[in-house]
């Protein structure tokens, strides 16, 4: 398998802004009104007794929305854009305030008017106001770090960009709608953000930036087929993304140990990208043979040819020897050929799987 290789200077900042990205999407997806991909329900539980500690997917939905407004809020500080909101760029507020503080009191604002017997009109307002607060706010984080290190704002953006993806409107129609499978989604946003996780490569595991786009690319065709497009595989590939990016997860870990050794099986299908290689390798072991079999005879004509090599530096023990290294290339070119299969398929929700052994085009 890939070795892990030693994190930039920067990780940390770096992976902090990937996860305040995804937080930011993750928390206006929570809050924003109409359909999501990831539905938003009070989960079927026995009423808590003796006050019983929750796992994370067992907390109700009003307790996973403040944890999501913490997250925003703590990546925020320590990012260190939890700017003034007098500081936005189109200012209109009279007091200054931190934007986590702002955040809190327009996210309570929204929750009191979407209790029973709120008015609509007030409700409109509340999400309004809570919506253009964070285009603001946001506007303002993309500015300051636009100013510093070039990966870290790259990596805000990636963040930001597939937390939306979890968090479409699978009713939406319009390739227009900001919320929609046809935009985020979109040519213009995969390979926005294909190239984002290629800039940021050396930030993850070994192949993690690939395996990412190849999915990114599988499912930006469902945009043009709509039989194609399944909620349920496209939380998974979210779940995926988010394990292997904002975690740090070895994707190889995802898939069995087994999942190689049938990999193994299915070698033709690497073995095609190679066939020139293993044709000149084969070819050369024929000629090496034929030249030691040659050897042992007293024929002249073969005494003189090889006399003519060896002045030229071409002995039998060097072209032995050469042989020998680029077989031990290829096999290392396989390997890693294999690894990659094995990785990518970890990572890939397929919206559309391919029969059994066919690859996903990598080679």
């Amino acid at each position: 398998m890939p070795m892990t290789r030693a994190a930039p200077s920067d990780a940390d900042r770096v992976l902090t802004a990937l996860r305040l990205g995804w937080a930011v999407s993750e928390l206006r997806g929570r809050l924003r009104p109409g359909a999501k991909l990831i539905e938003i329900k009070q989960l079927e539980q026995p009423q808590r007794t003796a006050h019983t500690l929750p796992l994370g997917g067992e907390r109700t939905h009003l307790e996973q929305l403040i944890e999501a407004e913490a997250v925003v809020c703590s990546l925020a500080q320590q990012l260190e854009v939890d700017c003034d909101i007098k500081d936005f760029r189109d200012a209109v507020e009279k007091k200054s305030q931190p934007a986590s503080d702002r955040l809190i009191e327009l996210a309570k604002e929204l929750s009191r008017a979407r209790e029973p017997n709120a008015r609509a009109h007030a409700q409109d307002q509340a999400w309004d106001d809570l919506a253009r607060f964070l285009y603001r706010w946001d506007a303002k984080i993309q500015d300051q770090l636009a100013g510093g290190a070039f990966n870290v704002q790259s990596a805000y953006q990636l963040g930001r960009g597939l937390g939306e993806i979890a968090w479409l409107d699978p009713t939406q129609k319009a390739k227009d709608e900001s919320t929609s499978w046809a935009f985020v989604l979109g040519p213009r946003r995969v390979g926005t953000l294909q190239r984002l996780v290629k800039r940021l490569e050396d930030y993850f595991q070994p192949l993690t930036a690939r395996a990412v786009s190849v999915a990114l690319g599988e499912w930006g065709r469902t945009v043009e087929n709509e039989q194609l497009r399944k909620n349920d595989l496209l939380i998974e590939q979210t779940r995926r993304w988010r394990d292997v990016l904002l975690t740090g997860l070895d994707p190889a870990t995802l898939k069995p140990p087994q999942a190689f050794l049938d990999k193994a099986r299915q070698v033709r299908h690497v073995l095609r990208a190679f066939w020139p290689e293993l044709v000149t390798a084969a070819a050369a072991v024929a000629v090496t043979a034929v030249g030691a079999a040659l050897l042992a005879t007293d024929n002249k004509s073969i005494g003189a040819v090889l006399g003519v090599l060896g002045v030229s530096g071409l002995t039998t023990s060097g072209v032995v020897a050469k042989a020998k290294t680029q077989a031990l290339a290829l096999v290392g070119r396989l390997r890693d050929a294999l690894d990659a299969e094995v990785i990518v398929d970890a990572v890939v929700v397929n919206p559309n799987p391919p029969p059994q052994g066919k690859r996903l085009g990598l080679f």
